[in-house]
């Protein structure tokens, strides 16, 4: 499976990370601002260690790692992993994406 994460408003990142895209490819990934994380994003509403997208039998799942703003889902905050699709992260929103083609 290949997926990738489209930032929906990248008006409040700064210029080397507009459009931003993360590409998954089934591993796990962690997002937060530190240089530690697999995928940094630098804004203030993003926590240093946000969020971690882990593989699962039902497809990517994302796992809030206790981040001040949080993973929310359907317009409510999730404390419990859940299924990636269509989540936002503080201020900075993402649409998960699951498309299938030939590289």
């Amino acid at each position: 499976m290949i997926a990738r994460l489209t930032c929906l408003d990248d008006s409040r990142l700064p210029d080397d990370q507009k459009g931003l895209i993360i590409e998954l490819d089934g591993s796990e990934v962690s997002i937060g601002r530190g240089v530690d994380n697999t995928q940094v994003i630098q804004h203030s509403s993003i926590s240093r260690r946000h969020a971690l997208i882990v593989p699962d039998d039902a497809g990517l799942l994302i796992r809030d790692l206790k981040s001040t703003n949080g993973v929310w889902l359907n317009g409510e905050r999730t404390d419990e992993p859940c299924s990636a699709m269509a989540t936002p992260w503080g201020l900075v929103h993402f649409s998960f994406v699951s498309r299938l083609w030939k590289k």
